[in-house]
């Protein structure tokens, strides 16, 4: 194996690893502030590595995933904004119609989170809808999980 491919192996496997790392995170009912933090580390650090061997679609959901993992760290404006870059990507070659609900059940969190309730709700209304519109059982099953995990701060 060359050098090169060996390189983008490695930024692959972390990009695979520390998105899992910051997932097991943010699907905890409860974590400490220790953990929010190495979430956070786990979340940017996936980004970096996708951004290194990934492509467009691959951005735009590390970019979701640091939006979660800001939220359970208290960054809201990054929860946010990186939201609504996932959100934006969606129009993206390779964006998948399970993208919907998880980008926009990030922007709702991080708007009910800002205490902008109206955009909340529509966000997640949005966001169940796209997840029950999904044709695949297995997709469907698991956005709507999602969905059903907090933090929605007073607007489920």
């Amino acid at each position: 194996m060359s050098a090169e491919a060996l390189l983008k192996s490695t930024h692959r496997y972390f990009a695979v690893e520390t998105n899992n790392q910051a997932w097991n995170l943010i699907d905890q009912e409860q974590i400490s502030e220790a953990e929010a933090e190495r979430c956070l580390a786990m979340a940017w650090a996936s980004l970096h590595h996708w951004l290194e061997v990934g492509q467009e679609m691959h951005w735009a959901r590390a970019r979701g995933t640091v939006s979660r993992a800001a939220l359970r760290a208290g960054d809201l404006e990054t929860a946010l904004a990186y939201a609504q870059a996932y959100e934006d990507a969606l129009d993206s070659e390779g964006a998948e119609p399970w993208d919907w609900p998880f980008a926009l059940g990030a922007k709702a969190r991080a708007l009910a989170a800002l205490e902008m309730e109206d955009e909340a709700q529509a966000a997640r209304k949005a966001a169940l809808e796209a997840a029950a519109s999904l044709e695949d059982p297995e997709d469907r099953e698991i956005a709507e999980r999602d969905l059903g995990i907090g933090p929605w701060f007073g607007i489920a």
